[in-house]
């Protein structure tokens, strides 16, 4: 990926190393590519998603809006390049 760092607004950040998903923001989420499947929402009437990433049993969602989701686009392409299902 080449901005391993996303902004995705002012109390949340989103990196990834190429095994590890972390979001920052509040309390502080890590995700392994080994145990993880995100799930991408279809996008509401405000064009509004939901992304579920999944790890161990547990879900925990990540919203975005329309110009949030375009700025993860690149992360999510990396998380398929490192092995990770993703579900529309």
């Amino acid at each position: 990926m080449d901005q391993p760092d996303i902004q995705l607004d002012a109390n949340r950040l989103v990196t990834f190393d190429g095994r590890v998903l972390e979001v920052f923001g509040g309390a502080v989420r890590r995700f392994h590519v080994a145990l993880l499947t995100v799930t991408v929402s279809d996008p509401d009437k405000m064009g509004n998603r939901n992304l579920t990433l999944t790890q161990a049993g547990n879900d925990w969602a990540l919203p975005a809006d329309q110009s949030t989701f375009e700025r993860l686009a690149p992360l999510l392409e990396a998380l398929k390049d490192a092995g990770v299902t993703v579900r529309p």
